[in-house]
C-alpha cells in the first residue's frame, strides 16, 4: 500500500500544481514511520518523494529498477586531480 501512496505523491509532485495532494500522500508515509515527523508546510519535490521511497522500500529490491526508470546514477564517483593534472 505504501508504494501506491508514494506513486501518488510522485505524480502530484511532477504535476507541479498539486502540492497539497503530494503532501497528503507523502505525509501518510512519513507519519507512519515516525509520528513526530511531518511534511506539512513544505513543498514536496520529486527528489523528496524518491528519498522517502528509498527509505520505505529498503531491502525490497526496488532501488536498482527505480534508478533505471528515473535515469539517475546509483552512485557518483568523484575523481581528484593530482598535482600533475591527472585524474585518479
Amino acid at each position: 500500500m505504501s508504494e501506491v501512496y508514494l506513486n501518488a505523491a510522485e505524480a502530484a509532485a511532477k504535476l507541479g500544481n498539486q502540492n497539497d495532494k503530494a503532501v497528503e500522500y507523502l505525509d501518510a508515509i512519513v507519519k507512519r514511520a515516525n509520528p513526530n515527523k511531518t511534511v506539512k508546510g513544505t513543498t514536496v519535490t520529486v527528489d523528496r518523494v524518491l528519498l522517502e521511497r528509498r527509505k520505505e522500500l529498503i531491502g525490497e529490491g526496488h532501488r536498482f529498477l527505480m534508478q533505471c526508470v528515473i535515469m539517475k546514477p546509483l552512485f557518483v564517483i568523484h575523481r581528484k586531480k593530482t598535482k600533475a593534472g591527472n585524474k585518479h
